[in-house]
């Protein structure tokens, strides 16, 4: 697998992991961009926990409430225990949108 490389706001270059360059969807890189500048890391691997990637419970808050900002769902706390990583975080926001016809 290669690295996918991402452009954060703040002007520094995220590296992806865990899947191939181009699978990676529009969805899993906004919440990778959207982790990564909460956490200040340079490397997200999109299949680990965000707890091993250093998240505390108020980061994942955190980065629910970011999410719910850019895509206007709502995202409960339990929803993001179940859903630990990158990957199934994104598959439940475009689940919610769908639902939600966003």
């Amino acid at each position: 697998m290669e690295t996918k490389k991402v452009k954060l706001e703040n002007g520094s270059v995220l590296n992806l992991t865990g899947k191939n360059i181009n699978e990676y969807t529009e969805v899993e890189i906004t919440i990778s961009k959207i982790i990564a500048e909460l956490l200040e890391n340079d490397v997200l691997d999109v299949n680990e926990s965000l707890i091993q990637q250093g998240t505390d419970s108020l980061g994942v808050l955190e980065i629910a409430q970011n999410i719910e900002d850019v895509y206007h769902i709502e995202i409960t706390p339990e929803e993001m225990t179940k859903n630990v990583n990158v990957v199934l975080i994104a598959k439940l926001v475009e689940e919610k949108s769908k639902e939600l016809n966003i």
